[in-house]
């Protein structure tokens, strides 16, 4: 029988989003907020002072990836930026 290469899918097989931690943030609130999220820093710190943090994997929809960064984002004393990544 013939054999055919194997090919990853075009689509992201994973969900980010960029932040950046705020000053005040303690060691031990953002070890938690990585808890609460299931989420975990993937790149970073960048030159621009955020890291790439995976936040789930495919089967969560642009809308469930922007609703996480919105929980995210409303935790100020932890973090000073959320946005979706590509």
């Amino acid at each position: 029988g013939a054999f055919e290469t194997a090919s990853a899918p075009t689509q992201a097989s994973e969900r980010y989003v960029l932040l950046s931690f705020a000053p005040e943030a303690k060691a031990s609130e953002i070890a938690a907020f990585f808890r609460r999220y299931e989420a975990s820093v993937v790149d970073g710190q960048r030159a621009n002072g955020f890291f790439k943090v995976r936040v789930g994997d495919a089967k969560l929809s642009t809308a469930q990836v922007d609703a996480i960064a919105a929980r995210m984002k409303a935790e100020a004393g932890i973090v000073s930026f959320v946005a979706p990544a590509p």
